[in-house]
Parts: C-alpha cells; structure tokens; sequence
C-alpha cells in the first residue's frame, strides 16, 4: 500500500531578499514548472513579489520576522536569528 506525499520547496525571505528569492524561483522554473512553491516573506517583500507570483507559479505566505528592533546593520544578530526563527515556522507550517 503506497500512499502519495507531495514534494514542494519552502523559501523564506524579507523584502531586502525578494529579488534573490524571484531569481531563484524562475531558475528552479526553467527546469521544474510543476513543483509547488510556497514563499514566505514580511507584509514589504509580499508586495514586492505580488506583481510576479502568478508567473513564477509561487504561493505567497506573509509572515512577520520575529526580531522587534532590527538595527538596520546587514547581518546583525537579531536579523540572523530572526530569519532562521522566521525559516522555521514556514517549514512547519507547510502545506505539504
């Protein structure tokens, strides 16, 4: 008895990276139109995205980074935890 799980890809970012998460979603697009891909992003990446989702075939997740005072310094603790916070509750919270 075999039962059938879905294979989709997970991708988190802020809107600082919605141009890198659109760039590598058309490149998995060149080689994969069919797999499901859900983009979680903060409400400023969401709209950035918004415009392209329908074309790169992505499922778009607003999800708040968990940090509350970012610095504004590239690469700042918080930012980093924070992402890897924000990462993790996209994963579970995955539809597949």
């Amino acid at each position: 008895m075999s039962q059938a799980s879905q294979f989709g890809i997970v991708m988190t970012g802020t809107a600082r990276y919605a141009g890198f998460l659109a760039a590598s979603v058309a490149t998995l697009r060149q080689h994969n139109d069919s797999v499901p891909v859900q983009v979680s992003v903060d409400s400023e990446g969401a709209v950035l995205l918004q415009p392209v989702a329908d074309q790169l075939g992505i499922e778009l997740v607003r999800c708040e980074p968990l940090w509350t005072e970012p610095d504004g310094h590239a690469g700042a603790p918080d930012e980093r935890i924070g992402s890897r916070l924000m990462k993790i509750e996209a994963i579970a919270e995955a539809r597949f």
